[in-house]
């Protein structure tokens, strides 16, 4: 949580400081989504899917944050907010929300975008 106890002129900071590095993954946890929507090109989210005693496991999104919440509102609808915590409908269990999609395109796609990533590298 890198922004929680920085004034808005030290987020800026840090935003172009990280926005300036080149060659270098970073994994950010934030509650601050207009944040992550500028520093990070890619989302990975760790999920259950609502299922008590169901391991967790991570999903990569390549989108932007606010790519994500359009692509998964469902679970965008869930996530904290820095201003107000969780919202209401956060407690909706997850069987009951609406538009999910299965993961094995993106799971396919990401797998397209690894090899591209790894022929290009070397």
């Amino acid at each position: 949580e890198p922004t929680n106890h920085l004034d808005r002129e030290s987020i800026e900071w840090l935003t172009k400081h990280l926005l300036s590095l080149t060659g270098v993954t970073m994994g950010i946890v934030s509650h601050d989504y207009d944040f992550i929507d500028e520093v990070c090109t890619d989302v990975t989210h760790y999920d259950n899917g609502g299922q008590l005693g169901k391991p967790c496991r991570f999903v990569y999104y390549p989108m932007t944050f606010s790519e994500f919440q359009k692509l998964k509102p469902e679970i965008a609808a869930g996530l904290p907010r820095i201003d107000s915590g969780p919202p209401k409908s956060a407690s909706q269990p997850a069987s009951e929300v609406s538009g999910s999609e299965d993961v094995s395109e993106l799971s396919e796609s990401m797998s397209s975008v690894s090899a591209s990533e790894s022929a290009a590298n070397g």
